[in-house]
């Protein structure tokens, strides 16, 4: 699949889940209070750029951006969110990896250490988190059944 566009990538993505799938991740949005409105911040247009960021290989300097990266995820919208993880693997393994595992890592060291809650990379990171759990359950129960849910 070649694919140089946020917006064409975000279309095929979402057709592999039902549109069930997709009226329970709007309810969450309706949610959301925190969210910025992905089209007045043309969230697509940032995420275009993306794939030339993903090109830096991992280390120690590229950390901050991994931090910056959880960040912006976790204040989009549910779908758009997880589109947008999908969207930084779909360009490199390492960095969709990265993204999550810094997430997990982070989240889980605030329980370890007892962080407070009201840690802005602690929330994000907690946010991304829930949000891949939500994603993995609809994939597992797509495996179990053989189709889209």
């Amino acid at each position: 699949m070649d694919i140089d566009k946020y917006t064409t990538y975000k279309s095929q993505y979402l057709e592999q889940y039902s549109q069930d799938v997709l009226a329970i991740w709007n309810s969450f949005e309706e949610k959301e209070t925190w969210t910025l409105n992905s089209e007045i911040h043309d969230i697509a247009k940032i995420f275009n750029n993306l794939p030339s960021v993903c090109r830096y290989p991992l280390s120690d300097k590229t950390e901050h951006a991994l931090a910056d990266l959880i960040g912006l995820i976790a204040y989009l919208p549910f779908t758009e969110s997880i589109t947008a993880m999908a969207w930084c693997g779909f360009n490199s393994d390492a960095w969709g990896t990265a993204i999550y595992e810094y997430a997990y890592t982070t989240y889980n060291e605030s329980i370890e250490k007892n962080v407070l809650v009201n840690n802005q990379i602690v929330i994000a990171s907690k946010t991304i988190v829930q949000r891949v759990e939500e994603v993995a359950k609809i994939s597992t129960l797509q495996t179990i059944t053989g189709h889209s849910i």
